[in-house]
């Protein structure tokens, strides 16, 4: 009897952590937590379904799991409305037979939390897909506005017919909800109840498999033509074929700063310049979080280890900067704010520089101008000095163009013989690409 008795102990303390308590059952449509007991797959786009996006969010979750869903809403589209069904099985709007026998759950409940919080959800539901097989029974909650931390929403499913239920969880949002958009977070999508069936019929369950590889992690985009680029070498293998893919770039706190996707197999190899997609802009100095995504024809998601990547910006330099010398006053011009790398045409907008040196030119009528053109040591002697040369030249004439007599300016080019610092690294480099008008006394 003692032994029966330490037998039945073992059994209950080795039972699967779904269970919330010994007479109740988890039934998953989405779990981080628990991956490979997720029952449905978010295959149903509805309405403006340009509009909605979904992903990998990758922020602290109620679960302990590594990515809860991250759901983006952008309103463009003529429908004014979007939103997701989780299906089974998948893209299946009642024409085949599938779902699941649910008979036995008594609620559905799900976390959700917005990114601002105060995104509004028109609804929340279950069952209700119409067509040859239609859903068995379907219930719901909303409009639901979201707060900025997790909070668990619970659907009643009391009274409920159960048995047949394909449309396992969706939500819409709606664009005069959220005019400008919005984005929110969900995890663990669950029913719940006694001996909830569970019943199914037999569809692809195996995720593609996924890989990235990142050679470098770190990069610095300052335009130099060195190491401006990160690469990223990505996989993505499935037993049938590969659906689409995603490879997102967020900061440390969880926000999306640029998304790779497409369909079909993905290219091999994939390169950010640090450009993000809101604002077109460069990111600031720190550290991102990278993660690769591929999904298959079921709607199953393969997922990648997260990595980190860093980027790091060189700190600018003043565009003029005007010192004293024993020659005179030398105006210090950095070449990235005059020329593109490796050329000597002057861009538009060294315009506003150059302007001021001309007023500060005209403020010394009488002194004679220098203008001199100095190189790093990248390449050989001959062609930084030539380069140098062709840099001084376009300056002077610019001068000459806006008023500054021709009789004032001498013109030279050093090369890399008069550096101001030291050319080993790359802001050494940076400062003495330059161009310096110099005030003789």
């Amino acid at each position: 009897m003692e032994k029966k008795l330490i037998f039945i102990l073992l059994f209950i303390l080795l039972l699967p952590s779904q269970s919330i308590s010994a007479d109740r059952e988890l039934f998953y449509v989405y779990s981080s937590k628990y991956p490979k007991e997720n029952h449905y797959s978010p295959s149903g786009l509805m309405g403006d379904t340009g509009d909605i996006g979904l992903s990998g969010g990758y922020i602290p979750t109620p679960s302990g799991g590594k990515a809860c869903l991250k759901i983006a809403y952008k309103p463009k589209g003529a429908k004014e409305w979007a939103g997701i069904y989780w299906q089974n099985p998948p893209n299946n709007w009642g024409e085949v037979e599938g779902g699941y026998n649910l008979e036995g759950a008594d609620k559905l409940t799900f976390w959700a939390k917005g990114e601002k919080g105060r995104e509004r959800i028109a609804l929340f539901k279950i069952g209700g897909i119409t067509g040859r097989y239609n859903d068995s029974d379907s219930a719901s909650i909303g409009p639901v506005k979201l707060s900025k931390k997790w909070k668990q929403y619970t659907i009643s499913l009391k009274r409920k017919d159960l048995h047949y239920i394909s449309g396992g969880f969706c939500f819409t949002v709606r664009r005069v909800d959220n005019p400008r958009g919005g984005t929110f977070y969900l995890d663990e999508i669950r029913y719940e109840g006694k001996e909830i069936k569970g019943a199914e019929i037999a569809i692809d369950r195996t995720p593609p498999k996924v890989s990235m590889h990142i050679p470098a992690n770190s990069f610095s985009p300052d335009g130099d033509g060195v190491n401006d680029l990160i690469s990223f070498e990505v996989k993505a293998k499935d037993n049938v074929a590969v659906n689409s893919w995603r490879l997102e770039i967020s900061t440390l706190d969880g926000k999306s700063v640029r998304t790779f996707q497409g369909d079909g197999t993905p290219p091999s190899k994939l390169a950010w310049d640090g450009i993000d997609d809101y604002y077109h802009r460069l990111s600031p100095s720190g550290e991102y979080v990278t993660v690769f995504s591929a999904s298959d024809r079921a709607g199953n998601w393969g997922l990648s280890e997260t990595q980190k990547i860093e980027l790091k910006l060189i700190p600018q330099l003043k565009e003029v900067k005007v010192i004293e010398e024993e020659r005179g006053l030398v105006v210090r011009l950095t070449s990235k704010v005059l020329f593109d790398f490796d050329r000597f045409e002057l861009k538009e907008i060294a315009r506003s520089s150059l302007d001021e040196v001309v007023n500060l030119l005209k403020a010394y009528p009488e002194n004679k101008v220098k203008v001199e053109g100095h190189t790093d040591s990248v390449g050989t002697a001959d062609y930084n000095l030539q380069l140098s040369q062709l840099r001084a030249a376009s300056v002077a004439k610019y001068l000459i163009r806006e008023g500054i007599p021709t009789s004032r300016i001498e013109i030279a080019g050093y090369g890399e013989t008069k550096p101001i610092t030291s050319n080993v690294t790359i802001q050494g480099r940076q400062q003495n690409r330059r161009v310096e008008v110099v005030i003789l006394k």
